[in-house]
């Protein structure tokens, strides 16, 4: 029955609502990713871009498809609360208040990535491990959902003139690592930036691309993904998949229709 009452609740408040989502992308890109984007089906009206990436609305399902199919973004971070607090009193409080068990499995290994602007509380470890102690006390409570394998998930604190921004990392390994190389040169250029050099210089699946370039060969890899119509996150795993959320049909769904949001 709790099982049966725990999924109804992660149906109703995490896969049938929208969420807010950050797209993280690296200065100067942020213009190409809101073209990918655009150029995936993403109404203009659901996107802001602003410095440092594409903020964006929408269903769980949909942020697994851009993790899937977009090129030139580093990550995907999913918001998960905004607070005000300027005492560990306050933040501990509004930590309980979340429920971390609806989008969180049980055995996560969790890690912390803390920022801290023009706040009383400013000290990033400090930070960390009050929120780490209070978000697996819930997750130990034996009311949520158990991976089958345990994974790596990312919290991402952010306070800036003590205002908090919680968020989760969907992604897990940066977007750049396609899962395709077994082994690279020294200081390999970035899938991500390949993709964006020639997203600029116009090359599309009709062209030929003529790589003089030596190396571990990304600019050739990512051409013939381009022209193949292959999804860049098709040969890697994702945070995402270890969620309570996770559909892995809708997933497997989306691995079959390249550059689909599944929206």
């Amino acid at each position: 029955m709790e099982s049966a009452t725990f999924e109804k609740r992660v149906k109703r408040r995490v896969r049938g609502r929208e969420h807010d989502f950050f797209i993280v992308c690296s200065p100067g890109l942020e213009k190409v990713c809101r073209s990918e984007m655009l150029g995936a089906g993403i109404p203009e009206t659901r996107l802001n871009a602003v410095d440092g990436g594409i903020e964006f609305r929408g269903r769980i399902s949909e942020a697994a498809a851009l993790n899937l199919n977009l090129r030139s973004p580093s990550r995907i971070l999913m918001r998960l609360g905004r607070f005000k607090a300027d005492s560990f009193e306050k933040l501990e409080k509004k930590i309980r208040a979340m429920d971390f068990g609806l989008f969180l499995p049980e055995n996560s290994d969790l890690k912390f990535s803390v920022t801290a602007h023009k706040s009383r509380l400013y000290h990033s470890d400090a930070i960390a491990g009050r929120c780490q102690a209070l978000i697996l006390d819930q997750l130990a409570s034996g009311a949520g959902f158990t991976a089958e394998k345990r994974s790596t998930q990312t919290v991402y604190i952010r306070a800036d003139h003590d205002e908090f921004h919680i968020s989760l990392d969907s992604t897990g390994d940066l977007l750049f690592k396609r899962g395709l190389k077994a082994k690279v040169t020294p200081a390999p250029l970035r899938e991500n930036l390949a993709f964006a050099l020639l997203f600029w210089a116009g090359f599309s699946a009709s062209d030929i691309l003529l790589d003089p370039m030596a190396g571990s060969g990304t600019f050739s890899l990512e051409a013939a993904m381009i022209k193949a119509g292959i999804p860049p996150g098709l040969f890697r795993s994702f945070a995402f998949e270890s969620w309570p959320g996770f559909s892995p049909k809708t997933f497997a769904r989306l691995k079959t229709r390249p550059g689909k949001t599944g929206s």
